[in-house]
């Protein structure tokens, strides 16, 4: 399963490079992005090594399916609607997050 792109087929490079680039114009220098930025970085190398073709598919497609989730992600934060059904879903669930007394 290779992850392709409008030209073709996305080298790991330019994931990674791609990865760091949405961040900065999504997140700018906030600290959120910098945390995201350190995950990236992390993930990348800790799978540096890597050599199996279907491994390294997998882990391209994983990321490319990171940055499209946070992209939704970040579109719907700007949806009114949406805010609204997420503050509901929290309010609903906050004993959940409790710790017992």
């Amino acid at each position: 399963m290779s992850v392709p792109s409008s030209g073709g087929f996305k080298t790991t490079v330019q994931i990674y490079r791609d990865s760091l680039r949405l961040i900065k114009h999504i997140a700018g220098e906030s600290p959120k992005a910098h945390n995201i930025r350190n995950v990236v970085r992390q993930e990348f190398r800790r799978n540096s090594n890597v050599t199996d073709p279907q491994k390294i598919e997998d882990l391209k497609f994983n990321a490319v399916r990171g940055l499209s989730n946070y992209l939704v992600y970040q579109a719907a934060m700007k949806d009114e609607q949406i805010q609204r059904k997420i503050k509901e879903w929290e309010n609903e669930n906050s004993s959940m997050t409790t710790p017992p007394q």
